[in-house]
């Protein structure tokens, strides 16, 4: 297919879903190699005309706004932006319309969801701009690896991947895009068998997919001694990506793996480039803020947690808004000169965390770490049902001997005193609502 072509059918799907992603896209790849002074710069500046429509069209922030004592043309710096209270989700279900602008009609906005990985799903709305940015963020990451507006992509995952719609308009859409949907819910030997063949006719050189789809795709083709499906890029998203995972998908595809940070709520995105040092934040469109816990920036180096602006989104601005994800600026900037700054690291879902009965807390690190030394693990999923209880799913590589399993769950037993652990070998994990894999599952 032509270049030309291709785009050609990517400006219709830009009709259907009503964005002006092309056209951001082409801006953008000029933009990631401003200066980071001249980068911040523009920040500011959208950030100013974000607040003066808030404060105009926004109930809730003409409050919050006199209340803190703030105007936005007191912002000058990004000192004085952090006067600004922090957002929570919970602030926002509890102010309902209160958020939405007077005039968002004008800013055509889309009704959106989170996936609740929190257990509490989110509604929102997103405006034209911000929907166009998102994508174009997207168009950005697969470019970093070589792909062309309209060339053919692999999809692996599932509804943060697609759009919500009917089946026609579902095939419609993915036919425009030049896409090669593949499920992730239901995974299966038979269906993953099925899916070289389908991949060996589709010919494409990139995949876009969720970390944990990857890596289980990856291992199927390796036990199976099938290796003629390779790519040129593999690009994981929706989890976070363990070393194991990494390793595995680009030995098994050839390739390397270029990670995606998306927080849609909150206009957050992150891309990794061919330096692989981190993560560059999509600063055109939105300002992150890592934050400690009195609230202070934090260090670059520095482990906080992830507040972000979206400074595209009009209809319902969320201004200085809590993910619940914690993350790290990197100390020093990419080699590969983009001004854009670098997250080092994203480790997780604020409220993903698993406590002990002595109010301990410790985050999926903790236990990728302590399992990616045991070689007969191949996946884990560890779920607190209650503040005694942890159950530990272990998907094994190979049987362990029951001393293997004894020592696992004596050295975790020691670290959750007088709690319960269940220990579970299976073939098949927990999974959120969505579909998406996740290491921490937390129901207290």
């Amino acid at each position: 297919m032509s270049s030309q072509f291709g785009r050609a059918k990517l400006q219709l799907v830009e009709r259907l879903r009503r964005t002006e992603a092309l056209k951001r896209y082409e801006v953008y790849k000029r933009s990631e190699w401003f200066t980071p002074e001249q980068i911040l710069d523009i920040q500011l500046d959208k950030i100013r005309k974000l607040l003066k429509h808030a404060q105009a069209q926004v109930p809730y922030y003409r409050d919050i706004f006199l209340q803190a004592g703030v105007q936005p043309d007191d912002i000058k710096t990004v000192r004085d932006y952090q006067r600004l209270p922090l957002l929570t989700k919970d602030t926002v279900r509890q102010n309902g319309d209160q958020m939405l602008a007077r005039n968002r009609a004008v800013f055509a906005p889309h009704r959106k969801a989170t996936g609740g990985s929190t257990g509490h799903p989110l509604t929102y709305y997103m405006d034209r701009q911000s929907r166009s940015a998102q994508w174009a963020h997207i168009y950005r990451l697969w470019h970093t690896a070589g792909w062309q507006p309209g060339e053919k992509m692999v999809m692996l995952g599932g509804s943060s991947l697609y759009p919500s719609s009917d089946a026609i308009k579902k095939w419609f859409y993915v036919k425009l895009n030049n896409w090669l949907p593949l499920s992730a819910f239901g995974m299966s030997p038979v269906k993953m068998l099925a899916w070289t063949e389908q991949l060996r006719k589709f010919k494409a050189r990139f995949m876009h997919a969720y970390a944990s789809s990857a890596y289980l795709f990856a291992k199927f083709l390796q036990e199976n001694a099938i290796q003629d499906i390779r790519f040129d890029a593999v690009f994981t998203t929706a989890e976070m990506l363990q070393p194991k995972f990494r390793t595995l998908i680009e030995q098994v595809f050839g390739c390397k793996v270029f990670d995606f940070y998306g927080a849609a709520d909150g206009g957050a995105f992150a891309f990794e480039c061919e330096a692989h040092l981190g993560l560059h934040c999509v600063s055109e469109s939105c300002f992150i803020e890592i934050v400690n816990e009195t609230g202070d920036a934090a260090a670059p180096g520095e482990i906080g947690e992830v507040v972000t602006t979206d400074l595209n989104n009009h209809a319902m601005p969320f201004i200085r808004y809590r993910l619940g994800d914690k993350g790290m600026f990197a100390e020093a900037p990419c080699s590969c000169g983009r001004g854009l700054p670098v997250l080092q690291k994203v480790i997780g879902r604020t409220p993903d965390f698993i406590e002990s009965k002595t109010g301990e807390r410790y985050h999926e690190e903790f236990f990728s770490y302590l399992f990616k030394e045991v070689d007969w693990i191949s996946q884990f999923c560890v779920v607190q049902k209650s503040r005694d209880q942890l159950d530990v799913f272990l998907k094994a590589d190979t049987q362990p001997t029951a001393s293997e399993l004894v020592r696992l769950q004596d050295f975790l037993s020691k670290k959750f005193k007088g709690m319960t652990l269940q220990f579970k070998l299976s073939e098949e994990l927990p999974v959120s609502a969505s579909g998406k894999y996740k290491y921490i599952i937390n129901k207290t």
